[in-house]
């Protein structure tokens, strides 16, 4: 059996080969995101890319709209650079984000406190004497210190 070392040294493993495309996605993606305007930047991320087309994710059909107007000057722009010549559409998708109540299920402020254990309050405190940053200390010794 390979080491995770052996897998990620050898260029042709598959986890290699993630690994570099997901590099390539996150350059895309810095890329690509001064090209759009504020309001819409948090809302589109580059999904994935094959052949010669990109996946951008946006997050409602109002951005999506936007987005596909922006089609030409985006690979205009991804055309600037020889690397990304070959890119020759852009598919954009809908994925709606689940609304805040879909992850936390119930409100933080509804939750019944709990009592922080004992082991806990002196794993705070030691943290408090170890840290340098001296607000960062007060925070950890003011949850230490609750009963």
């Amino acid at each position: 059996m390979k080491t995770l070392n052996q897998l990620l040294d050898s260029p042709q493993s598959d986890l290699q080969q993630m690994l570099q495309k997901a590099q390539q996605i996150e350059r895309l993606q810095r890329f690509l995101q001064p090209f759009l305007p504020e309001p819409i930047r948090t809302e589109c991320t580059i999904a994935n890319y094959q052949l010669n087309q990109l996946k951008i994710l946006v997050s409602n059909a109002s951005v999506a709209t936007t987005v596909r107007f922006l089609v030409p000057k985006l690979l205009g722009h991804l055309h600037s650079k020889p690397h990304w010549q070959f890119f020759q559409d852009i598919a954009i998708s809908i994925q709606k984000r689940p609304p805040l109540e879909f992850i936390v299920e119930e409100p933080i402020k509804n939750q019944p406190k709990r009592d922080i254990p004992p082991e806990a309050m002196e794993g705070f405190l030691w943290l408090a004497t170890q840290e340098e940053d001296k607000e960062l200390q007060r925070v950890l010794e003011k949850i230490a210190r609750k009963k």
